[in-house]
């Protein structure tokens, strides 16, 4: 419902309107993707992870992650910024 009612509200024409669905269907497959591996995540870690983030106020906030960052290469990223 949201892919629908969303671009009749915000987009102007065609285009736009396929630019709101191709990030909304890479931030879901992405979303998913996080979803999956913190429900396989270790109980210990998972809650080890809620208090870091409850400590450092993040669950109450939220933010824009950096385009083109990737855990994986954090270093490269932290450079290239």
């Amino acid at each position: 419902m949201f892919v629908y009612i969303m671009p009749l509200a915000f987009c102007c024409d065609e285009l736009e309107e396929w630019y709101f669905k191709v990030y909304f269907h890479n931030f879901m497959l992405d979303w998913l993707e996080q979803i999956e591996k913190m429900r396989e995540m270790p109980k210990e870690k998972r809650e080890a992870l809620i208090s870091e983030r409850r400590e450092m106020g993040m669950l109450n906030m939220v933010f824009r992650i950096p385009r083109n960052y990737s855990p994986k290469n954090k270093t490269e990223n932290e450079v290239s910024n």
